[in-house]
């Protein structure tokens, strides 16, 4: 696939093009296409619509900018015109599939589309320009296009509004092209030749390139390789021409075609001049004779309409080329037969789909059946989806900060774009997603049509957030049998965590593969079911490469190097060439035996190493050779400077005369191979299945229902194949049309199919035909040839891929956003083309290969990865004969299969930037990722230029360096896809927001003044900041602190839309929402939690979550709140200040920077008074663990806690209930009690218990325990937790409310990394207790990663005092510490630190405030 934004002006692609190169091919491209009828206008709008009559492709064209009212010229006079008929053409547009037509820009979008010029053309076309004037026409069209301004702008012509081609410029004059309305083309090579200034400037002005397709065929002329000299211009002209008279449009004009006026008819009565009328080819008249005959025996080679005959496409081009290759000479008899019997094969060669089901009423029905369930479900989604078309991230914009103001107009800081990501694709393709995974399987070989979808919240699981989901299918063919099951999909919570068996996991951000990217020599095919690689078996790719290097073998072997060397370079130039584009897949390969190829003098040379000497206006140079020049084309082929094609071994045969000259024997060699016949093994491609190599062309001819006329028929229009069938001549097969390389012969039993290639990719797919015998089969239609190679498993897995492998989760529609074809059997193809003309300059780590899905689609796409595993298995027990397969999903199946996936972790809460930072951290790893740590070789880790304005620069300073990669806080990434956005031109249009990541924004002047290893452990050390009792917010910030609390939602709650706080008290809030409801219609709720406990999992720590309200809002029961406001924050973490809430990471201080016996190394002192100001509370859990026989003795309550007080004191089983019941175990020794003692100083703050007991268990449970599980409940009741609890799913009362659990089933249940096992009680103690910061402590200074470990506290009375300051110091670090660690950002901070502090107190100064104390400052 090419690009024509890629490749350079009026070079010829022959391959698939799309305009230019885009995540989004229907996206932001607009035609003008001079038409000189309406009628000719929608005919090539629909050719491109339709998208499979031209390798040139404009996808999914939906607008039509209509000219509405404006200036145009009429001749030399300028006049207001205006369309009366605007509303019925506009009308008109959308019948003919264009529903975004319209006058102005904002009315068509961004989609691909093309602007009507058919009303300013008929007002102007009549009129009779001079030739002065001639340019003004133009300047009607062109500027038709001015109100678009983001689109990227075509003038494109066509094979149907060209109608000829010339073959001179010399015939473009006044007869040829002056007020030529019959041919817009001609005219406008008249105005490019006679107005070519005024023409360039309005191109440029209106950023407009040419574009020529004649659909086989597309070169562009870009705007800005218009030369400013008019005699280049003339030039220019004239190689274009030449390069347009290659193509096949119409007939070629000579010179003596222009002596005359040549006219033009519309296409029902076509002609040009007597003259050129008279080169029309004989032989086709006589064809179409012979199938009009062929079709009166009613054998449906043609069919009728409007009174005349018209050849069926494909049909008659097969038929052609079968009987242009009989014998000229033939009697019409005998041509009959040959055409009988091509239309024979054709006939027979068709596909015929393998059903497992007969069309018959129950068919119709569960048809029927399906679209109803799929109409019930989706008709209010597909609404919404029609709203939000362009699929374009809704950014978080947070709009009351500080940062908002004129001083940051460019919003640097407060837009987030992938914040709402997951919410939003939960609420526009969520559900249509999981329906159409269930209407996907009506398509399978073994069908099921879906007869009922049903999904609802899961509101009673005490431990997941999920939906349930409820499917149930039908058999097209047995009215019994049907399927059903019940699974739970798990949502997100606040878009973000994944709340599962009562914790929250985090699913780190996947790098996923586009669906089909190159990997060095092999092509992966990625999607939620798994993944392909596709690559050339060992061997030769062509014949003549294999004569090219055993040329090369030979010599090597034969003869020394002190003769080679002087025509040789058999350095390997291949490392240096692989990552580039100027070979040939052929040459490429070549080049790892040689670098170069030369006579002696080193004036004739064929080179296969790039340098500035031999590219020439980013063309490779490839050989000169008797002063003919030779290149490498983006067609993979071999061109000389006439543009005719040649290949590798022609290319050494013009050499080797010039070789003869000083070497005989050098050129003898080469004469003796190339002569011979090429025996050597050939390359063919080959795919993967379940580790199982597969030719390529047996998959794909079991793709296609067996039919390898289908396959034949997709690479001849698309990949420029040709193939004809010629039958048998009196029993022999006819000869060879096509020898060696440039084709090939395959021999049926009554006819033979001749094969020219005309491409790499199509020969070494078409290679492995050779191994197999086709004599036994009379048509095409190769029924059971794959069961004839393969076992039965190995055919089923192959068909299970071609139901399967393509996803309707993402997968076929990121094919088809790319413009890729989204059937397995032609993305397959594609990728088999895309193994040899791939773009080699792309690395492997690039994100032009990659995507970042949401998460809310990850976990669709696992819900269709264990759908389809479980239908496989009931299709292959069909297949086999089963009578009783059964189909059903496990109802946690998808909950399992997401928690064994390596970026699913458990979520850490320690502090708000470790809580966004790893919302921001992605990796290769996940579903169809790359989780072989071994995989990440030293270039899977490197970094990429397509970074920028993604991900940060610094990845972790551990073994996951460039695994583990953090996006900025403001990805450029806008499409719902994920798609990245490639990098722009000008790297000032990107932000800090768009480079840093969340340590990065934390942290000024570390980005750019600090060592890259530094800011790889700020990111850990940013991560492990712990509360402390007196922190501030930072005097220098990039603003971002200004923004965490509204992307925070661990330690702040938000309102999710506008409600009404209902009910409060001294730990909770309950607000009730005005637009959310639940299932049932009721209102949702929220609870908020102002003092919670929160885990690290990570470190196993846990801190006390404790929370104030927003005093801004002033919040009290009644008050109704609006969306996104901040109830309440984390007071350690957030301060508000000037109306916002800013973050703060640790307490500000004064730093002696100097040398010091107690500063050794990073070691660092630290004073009393600072000391006390970084000490941090934190929450020590002790667990204990219950029979349900166990007698508890004692509980401490709750309140102040010494270290060595019990905890709990509880009794064993004492033997027996019996026994049991008569022991009084206050009497009993403490000798025979356990005790869990306190080993802290604190306040005991919570008592969670969890218990796994069956309905027996519970009722026998002791009274000692039964007494304190409802002392617990007892407790927390008395925040009327009953009450608030009213209208909360069950994961959501577990998680915020109860404080007492109760497990059932045989289900393993896990808390805090503990299991509870059946027959248990567990119960947790907190304590909360003071962390005083002391000796061997670490400390980091200045928002950087100049780390310190603490040497040892002094009293604050014995700090230095500064000299001139008269400031008590906090803390004294080394001189050599910032420098060797070489984190300059620690001076900037300390300075503009100073600054702000003096400031401040010289404006409190002047307005009558006291200074403010900083550092401690206020103490003695």
């Amino acid at each position: 696939m090419t690009y024509l934004n890629e490749i350079p002006s009026l070079e010829i692609t022959k391959s698939i093009c799309y305009p230019v190169n885009s995540p989004r091919t229907n996206f932001g491209n607009i035609f003008l296409m001079p038409t000189s009828t309406k009628d000719e206008f929608f005919k090539i709008a629909n050719i491109f619509s339709i998208g499979t009559d031209s390798t040139f492709k404009v996808r999914s064209p939906k607008s039509i900018l209509l000219y509405k009212t404006g200036i145009l010229y009429y001749g030399t006079t300028k006049k207001r015109f205006t369309d009366k008929h605007y509303e019925d053409n506009k009308k008109e547009m959308i019948n003919h599939g264009f529903p975004k037509s319209n006058y102005s820009y904002t009315g068509i979008g961004e989609y691909n589309g093309f602007v009507d010029l058919n009303q300013i053309i008929s007002e102007t076309k009549n009129i009779t320009y001079t030739a002065a004037n001639q340019i003004n026409f133009w300047v009607n069209i062109i500027e038709a296009s001015m109100p678009v301004t983001n689109h990227k702008k075509f003038l494109l012509f066509t094979k149907d509004t060209m109608k000829a081609r010339i073959s001179s410029i010399s015939m473009i004059n006044p007869k040829f092209g002056l007020n030529n309305m019959s041919n817009l083309y001609f005219n406008f090579l008249y105005v490019f030749k006679y107005h070519y200034l005024a023409l360039r400037k309005l191109l440029v002005d209106n950023q407009i390139d040419i574009v020529v397709t004649d659909y086989k065929w597309t070169l562009v002329l870009k705007y800005t390789d218009l030369p400013l000299d008019s005699k280049m211009g003339e030039d220019l002209l004239s190689r274009f021409i030449l390069r347009v008279a290659k193509f096949k449009i119409g007939a070629m004009l000579n010179e003596d075609d222009s002596s005359e006026e040549i006219v033009f008819h519309d296409e029902e009565g076509e002609s040009l001049s007597e003259e050129t009328k008279d080169r029309i080819d004989q032989d086709n008249k006589a064809l179409l004779k012979v199938i009009e005959k062929l079709d009166k025996k009613g054998d449906g080679v043609l069919k009728r309409g409007g009174g005349s005959l018209e050849i069926i496409e494909s049909t008659q081009e097969i038929m052609n080329q079968g009987l242009k290759s009989a014998d000229k000479q033939m009697k019409e008899s005998s041509y009959i037969d040959v055409a009988n019997i091509i239309n024979d094969v054709l006939t027979s060669s068709k596909a015929v789909q393998k059903k497992a089901y007969s069309d018959s009423k129950r068919l119709y029905a569960v048809r029927k059946r399906l679209e109803l369930i799929k109409s019930r479900n989706l008709t209010e989604i597909i609404a919404n989806i029609e709203k939000d078309e362009e699929n374009i991230i809704h950014k978080k914009v947070i709009s009351n900060t500080t940062i908002n103001n004129a001083i940051n107009p460019n919003k640097r800081m407060n837009e987030f774009s992938i914040y709402s990501m997951d919410k939003q694709y939960e609420e526009t393709l969520g559900k249509k997603t999981r329906v159409n995974i269930g209407d996907n399987l009506s398509k399978a070989t073994v069908p099921l049509f879906m007869s009922n979808y049903k999904e609802k919240t899961d509101m009673n699981s005490p431990d997941t957030k999920a939906k349930i989901v409820s499917y149930q299918f039908q058999s097209p063919n047995n009215t019994k049998e049907s399927h059903s099951f019940t699974v739970r999909v798990p949502e997100l919570r606040d878009g973000k965590f994944l709340h599962i068996n009562g914790s929250d996991k985090v699913m780190v951000r996947q790098k996923m593969s586009l669906p089909l990217i190159k990997m060095k020599d092999q092509v992966l095919f990625t999607s939620y079911f798994g993944k392909m690689f596709i690559k050339a078996s060992r061997g030769n790719t062509s014949k003549k490469l294999a004569k090219a290097r055993r040329f090369i073998r030979v010599l090597r072997k034969k003869y020394d190097y002190k003769i080679l060397k002087d025509y040789f370079d058999f350095t390997p130039s291949y490392f240096g060439q692989s990552n580039l584009n100027y070979l040939t897949s052929e040459l490429l390969e070549l080049s790892r035996y040689m670098s170069s190829f030369s006579t002696k003098d080193g004036y004739n040379f064929i080179s296969l190493s790039i340098t500035d000497a031999n590219t020439l206006n980013g063309k490779f140079h490839l050989a000169v050779i008797d002063g003919e020049s030779y290149f490498c084309t983006i067609n993979d082929e071999i061109e000389n400077s006439k543009g005719e094609v040649i290949g590798v071994t022609e290319l050494f045969s013009k050499l080797m005369p010039l070789i003869e000259v000083d070497n005989k024997e050098i050129a003898n060699e080469w004469y003796n191979i190339v002569n011979k016949k090429e025996t050597t093994s050939m390359a063919h491609s080959e795919v993967i299945i379940l580790a199982k190599s597969t030719p390529l062309i047996i998959v794909l001819i079991n793709a296609f229902d067996d039919s390898l006329l289908e396959v034949l028929n997709i690479m001849k229009r698309d990949y420029s194949l040709e193939f004809s069938i010629r039958p048998f001549e009196n029993g022999k097969k006819p000869k060879r049309l096509y020898t060696d390389d440039e084709g090939n012969q395959l021999v049926f039993e009554n006819f033979v199919v001749d094969l020219k290639f005309n491409n790499v990719a199509n020969r070494v797919l078409l290679e492995y035909l050779n191994e197999i015998d086709l004599s036994g089969y009379n048509s095409l239609l190769l029924d059971g040839i794959a069961e004839e190679l393969y076992d039965s498993r190995h055919v089923m897995n192959m068909e299970n891929y071609r139901d399967f492998f393509i996803d309707n989760v993402a997968t076929e529609q990121i094919l088809d956003d790319l413009g890729i074809p989204s059937t397995y059997g032609e993305a397959l193809l594609y990728a088999n083309t895309y193994l040899f003309e791939s773009n080699r300059e792309i690395t492997q780590t690039s994100l032009k290969n990659e995507r970042m899905p949401s998460n809310a689609e990850i976990i669709n796409g696992v819900l269709y990865k264990e759908t389809t595993k479980a239908y496989i298995d009931y299709s292959n027990k069909v297949k086999r004969g089963s009578k009783n397969a059964t189909f059903s999903v496990e109802r946690d199946a998808v909950l399992k299969s997401l928690l064994t996936l390596p970026n699913v972790e458990e979520s850490s809460k320690l502090n708000p930037a470790q809580h966004l930072d790893k919302t921001l951290t992605i990796s290769g790893k996940g579903v169809s990722g790359v989780n072989d740590e071994r995989a990440y070789t030293l270039p899977k880790r490197a970094w990429d230029t397509s970074f920028f304005g993604i991900m940060s620069d610094v990845s972790p300073y551990t073994k996951s360096t460039g695994i583990s990669l953090h996006l900025s806080v403001n990805p450029r990434i806008d499409d719902m896809k994920g798609y990245f956005n490639k990098e722009p031109d000008d790297f000032s249009e990107l932000n800090g927001s768009n480079l840093m990541s969340v340590s990065e924004s934390l942290a000024p002047f570390a980005q750019k003044h600090d060592s890259a290893p530094r800011l790889g452990m700020l990111m850990s050390q940013t991560n492990h900041i712990v509360s402390t009792d007196h922190s501030e917010p930072s005097l220098v910030t990039y603003g971002f602190d200004e923004s965490m609390v509204h992307l925070d939602t661990d330690f702040a709650h938000h309102m999710k839309d506008d409600g009404k706080v209902i009910m409060m008290n001294d730990r909770y809030i309950k607000v009730e929402y005005v637009n959310l409801k639940n299932d049932d219609g009721t209102p949702q709720v929220d609870v908020f939690n102002l003092d919670d406990v929160d885990r690290n999992s990570a470190k196993a720590k846990y801190i006390r979550n404790k929370m104030i309200l927003n005093k801004s809002l002033k919040v009290k029961e009644g008050k109704l709140l609006p969306k996104d406001a901040v109830v309440a924050y984390n007071e350690a973490f957030y301060q508000e200040m000037g109306g916002d809430i800013i973050f703060k990471a640790g307490p500000i201080a004064y730093v002696a920077i100097t040398s010091s016996q107690n500063c050794y190394e990073d070691s660092t002192t630290v004073t009393e008074s600072l000391a006390k100001r970084l000490s941090s509370r934190t929450l020590k859990r002790v667990e204990v663990k219950l029979k349900p026989d166990y007698r508890i003795a004692s509980v401490r309550d709750f309140g102040s806690i010494q270290p060595g007080d019990v905890l709990i004191k509880y009794a064993e089983d004492l033997g027996g209930a019996f026994a049991s019941n008569k022991i009084d175990v206050d009497l009993l020794d403490d000798i025979l009690m356990k005790t869990k003692k306190c080993n802290y100083e604190g306040s005991l703050k919570e008592i969670y218990v969890y218990t796994h007991l069956t309905e027996k268990e519970e009722s026998e449970l002791d009274p000692s325990i039964k007494k304190f599980i409802a002392s617990v409940q007892k407790h927390y009741d008395s925040y009327d937790t009953n009450a608030l609890a009213q209208g909360l799913p069950g994961y959501e009362k577990n998680r915020t409310l109860e404080h007492v659990t109760h497990f059932k089933g045989n289900r393993k249940a896990k808390m805090n990394g503990s299991t509870i096992y059946a027959g248990e009680i567990m119960i947790e103690f907190y304590i909360d207790t003071e962390m005083r910061f002391t000796g061997g402590d670490k400390v980091t200074f200045g928002a950087s990663a100049l780390k310190g470990v603490c040497n040892s506290v002094i009293p604050t009375e014995d700090a230095p005092i500064g000299s001139k300051t008269g400031r008590r110091i906090d803390a004294i670090l080394s001189t050599n510490s910032p420098l060797a660690r070489m984190v300059m950002s620690f001076f900037f901070t300390g300075v503009l630190n100073e600054c702000a502090i003096k400031a401040n107190n010289d404006i409190r100064k002047i307005v009558g405030l006291e200074e403010k104390k900083y550092a401690g400052q206020d103490e003695k």
